[in-house]
Formats: structure tokens, sequence, C-alpha cells
């Protein structure tokens, strides 16, 4: 097996990066790929999809949409007598 890449930017927890945004900027290299492209990003147009006539039942039940809580790693300490 290969070596994996370690990943660009690791997470706190969810919904919170490691690095601000502007660190993420330079890491990402946006500057460059706008500075290639006079500023600003290159757009591309949207394909139309097909209509679909049939509509199609959902993937999941949403029952099992439910997010799991973060989990807590925290040991609690005895607490001191006075």
């Amino acid at each position: 097996m290969g070596r994996r890449s370690p990943k660009r930017a690791g997470t706190r927890t969810r919904r919170i990066g490691k690095y601000s945004r502007s660190k993420m900027y330079h890491k990402r290299e946006i500057w460059a790929i706008k500075a290639k492209n006079g500023r600003v990003f290159s757009k591309h147009e949207k394909k139309l999809a097909p209509e679909v006539s049939a509509i199609k039942p959902p993937k999941f039940y949403p029952a099992d949409d439910v997010k799991t809580p973060i989990a807590n790693r925290r040991k609690p300490k005895p607490t001191k007598l006075r």
C-alpha cells in the first residue's frame, strides 16, 4: 500500500477548523490560482440536467439522518475536600 498524505486541514470539532480562514487561503494556494486568471476564479457554465419524469423515493428514512453527538473525552477529576 502507498503512503497516505496527511489532511490539508484537520478539525478541532465538527464545523471548527484547525487553521484560520487566511491560513487556509495560503495553504490551498488560492492566491496563485487567482493570479493566473486575472484575480478571479475561472467560471464554468452549468450543464442542464435531463428532466426525470418519475418521482424517486428518498434514499434514507428521516430517522437514519440523525447526527451523532460529539464525543466527550474529558475525564472528571475527583473533587477536593475543604
